[in-house]
């Protein structure tokens, strides 16, 4: 689905499917992790292998909130990562892929601070 995008300095998504999106024009099918305008690989393939060691550089950029979206159904990240946020009053939402899209857009228009990871 191709989608309406706001005028803002942060990458966003321009469309996406179950499967795949695509920002600033270049398609990613694998998992990533979204922050600051920076795009990293993430060499997992399921949300449950995701751990705070893994992420807590990321996280201590101070956003506002992390998104983590899962294909076509939402899976949540295993307790460990789930309390190490909770933990450090981070606030984090599990949604669909298409869901992530279309609320990282809104919340980046607002000038809001977000980190994405997409596991597909």
């Amino acid at each position: 689905m191709e989608m309406n995008v706001h005028h803002v300095t942060e990458d966003q998504f321009t469309e996406y499917s179950e499967f795949s999106v695509t920002i600033n024009h270049k398609e990613f099918k694998s998992s990533i992790l979204v922050a600051n305008s920076k795009i990293y690989p993430l060499l997992i393939q399921n949300i449950k292998e995701l751990y705070p060691k893994i992420i807590t550089d990321i996280i201590e950029l101070n956003h506002d909130i992390i998104l983590f979206g899962t294909c076509n159904q939402i899976i949540y990240p295993n307790d460990d990562l789930i309390n190490f946020l909770r933990k450090n009053l981070i606030g984090m939402e599990v949604m669909t892929i298409p869901a992530l899209c279309r609320t990282y857009n809104f919340l980046v228009s607002e000038g809001r601070k977000v980190i994405c990871i997409l596991i597909f």
